[in-house]
């Protein structure tokens, strides 16, 4: 692999590579056998068996030895082959969590992304793990810094550690950076309760999607995110239904506020975005699925509070998109629900 690697092409590998497959007819005669070849003199064969061993998925661990010491080859092909795999055996591979910390360092950018997703994979992260991942967002590669966050925001409590990182991807230069890294500091929760500034300033991010993740995730850290309420509420207004859809939820999680939130979410229940038709230089309005499944799922969340948006959900149930039909109904089961049992 050329070591002058472009970002683009790092995507490319890793949607490649990244694919955890599986092979219920392999047999252990064949497993043994590409562990054998783990230790062949040519690196395209190492390579080949590290892949092929991610067809066994936790089968494979008794290939963790051999694959955690070719996470040291000299062919990066045949270290990123092994962290891949290393993540696809999952828990079982716990004990070559050491050379894939080690691995987070590679010269490599592509075995850089993939140590990260391997920690992520096999999971049980500590703090110490959690820290060295939180020094890969400084890396300069995006997908690197990507596969990092991700990694940090599936590490449970232990991801609190890396909050101070965390808040400095939201400034990242790269939006898909921005917007994991928001996506992380929700998922701690109420734990985050000292990003809710850094996340507040992200609803002005010159992007819909980092916008409307800041917004998700200030709901999902819940009432200690009470001083982003004015900042949510300006979001109300956002040019782009996904933020609006979002930021109409958070203001009910952090406030219960149910008086601007409700016309908010009734509305987004028909929104529609414009797709462009292939070939001509037109453009059709076509249901923002993303945006109606999220407002229906908020409907269903504030359960009696939103017993004024019962006519519209039943008047937006859509023939045909079965996840918005599915949201609905569960929405107005939920509301029926608790009016029934509300004192």
């Amino acid at each position: 692999m050329n070591r002058f690697v472009t970002a683009t092409s790092i995507v490319l590998t890793l949607a490649v590579t990244a694919g955890c497959r599986s092979e219920d007819g392999a047999t252990d005669d064949h497993l043994a056998s590409l562990i054998r070849q783990l230790g062949d003199a040519n690196p395209t064969n190492r390579a080949l068996a590290a892949s092929a061993l991610n067809n066994f998925g936790s089968r494979a661990e008794k290939a963790v030895p051999a694959l955690a010491r070719l996470l040291t080859d000299p062919d990066p092909n045949v270290r990123q082959a092994a962290a891949t795999t290393l993540g696809c055996i999952g828990s079982a591979a716990t004990s070559a969590k050491p050379q894939l910390v080690g691995a987070l360092a590679d010269k490599d950018p592509s075995v850089r992304a993939m140590a990260a997703m391997a920690l992520s994979k096999i999971g049980d992260l500590s703090v110490g793990e959690v820290d060295a991942l939180g020094e890969m967002l400084a890396d300069s590669h995006r997908e690197v810094r990507i596969q990092a966050v991700e990694a940090i925001a599936r590490a449970g409590a232990a991801a609190k550690a890396a909050l101070p990182r965390l808040e400095t991807a939201l400034a990242d230069r790269d939006m898909a950076v921005r917007v994991v890294a928001a996506e992380a500091i929700g998922g701690i929760g109420s734990d985050a309760a000292s990003s809710v500034g850094k996340l507040s300033s992200l609803l002005a991010d010159g992007e819909a999607f980092p916008r409307a993740a800041a917004a998700k995730s200030l709901g999902r850290i819940g009432p200690p995110a009470r001083d982003a309420a004015p900042a949510l509420m300006l979001s109300l207004k956002d040019e782009k239904a996904k933020v609006r859809v979002a930021a109409a939820e958070s203001l009910w999680r952090v406030v219960g506020n149910t008086r601007e939130t409700l016309p908010i979410l009734i509305d987004c229940l028909g929104s529609v975005e414009r797709r462009t038709v292939p070939g001509e230089a037109r453009f059709d309005l076509v249901p923002d699925t993303p945006v109606r499944y999220a407002a229906a799922q908020a409907l269903g969340e504030m359960g009696a509070a939103a017993a004024p948006a019962v006519d519209a959900l039943k008047k937006a149930r859509p023939e045909g998109d079965s996840a918005v039909m599915e949201a609905i109904d569960v929405a107005l089961k939920r509301i029926t629900a608790a009016r029934t049992t509300r004192p």
